[in-house]
C-alpha cells in the first residue's frame, strides 16, 4: 500500500472518507493475522467495562457535541473560528472543507474536515463528506445556522459595529453570511429591499437611472410593501394641513432645497422632494399639466428622436422646440463630485468629446456634453469615437471615424472640383 498524490476531481471528491479495496484488504489481513497468534487476544477482542467517570458517547454525534467554532479551536487554538463567509451561498460545502480562521494571519482561512454530525442544513448533518437528512439533526434557520462570526469584520470591530454604521452592508452575500444574526435584527419587511440602499450615498436623482434604482431601493421606494425605517432624520408626520415652506433640515447630496430645485427642477416630481421643498418647487412650477417641472429625465432629451421616443419624459423640451434636438437645459447639470480618470466632467469632455457617446457618461456630465454637442451633425455629435484609429480607415470605419471621414471626403471633393475647374479652363483656352 503506497500513498499517492493526484489532482482532486468530481470522481475523487469524497475519497478522503473512503478506503480503497487495497487498504481494506490490508486491514482485514492484518487483523486476522493478529487474532491467529498464540495469544489470540488484543484490544479488539476485549470489551472495556463502563466507568462512571467516563461519559458514554457512542450514541452521540461528534459534530453535535462541538460547534464549528469549537472544532476550529480544537485544531488551531482558542482564537480560531469558522470562516462563515466562505460557506454563505453553499452551506453544504462545510461537509467537504470546513474553513477555520488562521490565528497567525487574519486574512487567511485554513480548511479542515468537519466532524461527523456537523449541522449543514435544516434537518441535515455531515456524513462522509455529504450533507444528508438525519433523524437526530436539529431544525435550524438555513440563512443563519452558525450566528455572527466573532472578531473583526473588515474595518469594523464586530458585526454589530458594521450594522450600526450602515445596514446596507448586509446586502452583500459574504457579509450577510458573516453577520447574519446582526443583519436579521435590522432586516426590513420590504421584499427586494430588506436592508435598504446598497450604497450609503444614494440621492433622489439616482432614481431616474434604471441601473441605480434597485441599488438605491429605499431612496427610490422600491419594494413591496414599502415601509420607511425610522432614522434620526425622519420628519414627524402631522394630520393638520402644513404651510408650504422649505424644510431647512432637508438635504440631498449635501444641497438644500433652493439649490436642489434650481439645478434639478425635475426632482420636484418626487413626492418627498415636493413636500420638503414646497416653496422652491412652487417657484419653478410651469402650471403645465403633466409637465409642471419641465423635462422628467433631462439626460434623455438630447437624443434626435427624443420627442418621438420619450415625449412624456421630455415634455419640456418637446413643448419648446417641437423636436427632439436639444436638452432640457434647466435641469441639465454636471455631477460635481464625478471624476473620470481623475478628471471632472468639463475636463474629461474637453480632453475627448467622444466620452459623451456613452449614455451613463452623458447623463452624469449632461451640461458639458450639451456644450460640446454639434447638433446639426446627427450621428456624429461628438466627433470621432476612436480618433487614434481613424487615419486611413474611412472605408471600413466610417461610423467610428465620422468626423475624420466626413472631413476627408469633403477635402477630396474640393480637390476634385478644383481639378475639374482647371481642366475646363484649359479646355476653353485651347
Amino acid at each position: 500500500m503506497a500513498a499517492s498524490d493526484s489532482k482532486e476531481t468530481w470522481n475523487t471528491l469524497y475519497h478522503p472518507w473512503q478506503f480503497s479495496p487495497c487498504s481494506v484488504r490490508y486491514f482485514t489481513d492484518y487483523i486476522t493475522s493478529q487474532l491467529n497468534t498464540l495469544r489470540g487476544y488484543n484490544c479488539l477482542t476485549g470489551r472495556l467495562p463502563i466507568e462512571p467517570d467516563i461519559p458514554y458517547t457512542a450514541d452521540q454525534l461528534l459534530g453535535q457535541m462541538y460547534t464549528p467554532d469549537q472544532q476550529c479551536q480544537l485544531v488551531y487554538g482558542p482564537t480560531s473560528y469558522l470562516c462563515r463567509g466562505l460557506h454563505g451561498t453553499d452551506p453544504a460545502s462545510i461537509c467537504r472543507d470546513m474553513y477555520c480562521q488562521d490565528p497567525d494571519d487574519p486574512d487567511m482561512c485554513i480548511a479542515i474536515r468537519a466532524a461527523r454530525g456537523t449541522t449543514c442544513g435544516n434537518g441535515r448533518i455531515c456524513e462522509n463528506g455529504h450533507c444528508v437528512l438525519h433523524a437526530d439533526a436539529p431544525h435550524v434557520d438555513v440563512t443563519c445556522m452558525y450566528g455572527d462570526e466573532p472578531g473583526r469584520i473588515g474595518d469594523f470591530s464586530s458585526c454589530r459595529a458594521m450594522v450600526d454604521d450602515f445596514i446596507g452592508f448586509c446586502s452583500r452575500d459574504s457579509l450577510f453570511a458573516s453577520c447574519c444574526s446582526s443583519c436579521n435584527a435590522v432586516k426590513r419587511t420590504v421584499q427586494g429591499c430588506e436592508f435598504g440602499d446598497y450604497y450609503s450615498d444614494c440621492v433622489a436623482s439616482n432614481c431616474y437611472y434604471t441601473d441605480m434604482r434597485t441599488k438605491c431601493c429605499e431612496k427610490c421606494n422600491i419594494g413591496v410593501p414599502y415601509t420607511t425605517r425610522r432614522t434620526s432624520t425622519t420628519r414627524p408626520s402631522t394630520t393638520t394641513a402644513k404651510r408650504c415652506t422649505d424644510d431647512t433640515t432637508y438635504t440631498d447630496g449635501g444641497r438644500h432645497c433652493s439649490s436642489i430645485v434650481q439645478n434639478s427642477p425635475y426632482l420636484c416630481y418626487e413626492q418627498e422632494v415636493k413636500d420638503a421643498c414646497c416653496t422652491s418647487c412652487q417657484q419653478v412650477n410651469t402650471s403645465e399639466a403633466g409637465c409642471e417641472y419641465g423635462d422628467k429625465a433631462p439626460s434623455w432629451c438630447g437624443h434626435p428622436d427624443a420627442c418621438t421616443k420619450f415625449p412624456d419624459k421630455c415634455c419640456g423640451t418637446c413643448s419648446k422646440t417641437g423636436s427632439g434636438i436639444g436638452y432640457g437645459t434647466a435641469a441639465c447639470i454636471d455631477e460635481s463630485n464625478f471624476r473620470y480618470n481623475g478628471r471632472s466632467c468639463s475636463s474629461a469632455v474637453e480632453t475627448y468629446k467622444g466620452n459623451c457617446y456613452n449614455t451613463d457618461f452623458q447623463q452624469t456630465c449632461c451640461r458639458s456634453c450639451l456644450n460640446a454637442r454639434n447638433v446639426p451633425n446627427i450621428g456624429c455629435e461628438y466627433g470621432d469615437r476612436n480618433p487614434s484609429d481613424c487615419l486611413h480607415k474611412c472605408n471600413n470605419y466610417k461610423a467610428d471615424c465620422c468626423a475624420h471621414c466626413n472631413t476627408s471626403t469633403r477635402l477630396q471633393l474640393s480637390i476634385f472640383l478644383m481639378v475639374m475647374v482647371s481642366a475646363l479652363k484649359m479646355f476653353s483656352i485651347l
